[in-house]
């Protein structure tokens, strides 16, 4: 399931976004947050647990475990997060013009 993050009122939702926006798909160098590859964000910190659902452009993207490690990486650590679960997820599948800031489609040629 994929949730319209940047629309909640949950600051620590949109703190885990901030340090995920200069994350960049390799390939396109954009913003893995502005591209709309991130699904989905939950934790639970009184286990210290975090749990990010994300997709890639393609299942075939060769970049993808690099894209992972560094989601991985920034996250770590923070308010004492100590458990992250990296998910990749197919569905629903990833779709730009419904997915992506309107700058993004426009870059890419979608308008």
């Amino acid at each position: 399931m994929r949730r319209d993050l940047k629309n909640l009122d949950d600051p620590i939702i949109k703190d885990v976004l901030d340090l995920l926006i200069p994350i960049q798909d390799p390939e396109l160098g954009l913003s893995i947050v502005d591209l709309g590859l991130v699904y989905d964000i939950r934790y639970d910190l009184e286990k210290k647990e975090m749990e990010i659902d994300v997709t890639l452009t393609t299942p075939y993207c060769p970049w993808g475990d690099a894209m992972l490690n560094q989601i991985e990486e920034v996250v770590k650590g923070y308010k004492g997060i100590d458990k992250i679960s990296i998910n990749v997820v197919w569905d629903p599948p990833y779709n730009p013009m419904e997915m992506a800031e309107d700058y993004i489609k426009e870059m890419i040629g979608l308008y």
